[in-house]
């Protein structure tokens, strides 16, 4: 697991335009670079670097950075409901098997 987790994120950040401008890649791989998360914050990261002060960064950058925070949100949010609902589901299958230990 670990060595997976190495190589999706050196993908990701070869990818994303943290290591070698995306302008280079082939249009496929450009597509799926301007897909990843890691993207918008690379580009972000880019603009500080180059010009330390925050209006160097577009406001497109600070628009995609907003909504793959907003996305985060959203699943971390899905991910956190469902397994919720799957405890409750499983604490409502142990009080049915066992009744006993409920009442005491």
């Amino acid at each position: 697991a670990t060595q997976v987790t190495a190589v999706i994120g050196a993908l990701s950040m070869m990818l994303s335009g943290a290591t070698f401008t995306i302008d280079l890649f082939p249009a496929p791989l450009q597509t799926l670079a301007h897909a990843l998360p890691l993207t918008p914050a690379a580009d972000a990261l880019r603009g500080v670097v180059a010009a330390p002060e925050l209006a160097a960064i577009a406001p497109a950058d600070w628009a995609a950075l907003g909504e793959q925070a907003v996305l985060f949100g959203l699943v971390l949010a899905a991910a956190l409901l469902v397994r919720a609902a799957v405890r409750g589901a499983q604490a409502l299958v142990h009080h049915r098997r066992h009744p006993a230990e409920a009442t005491r």
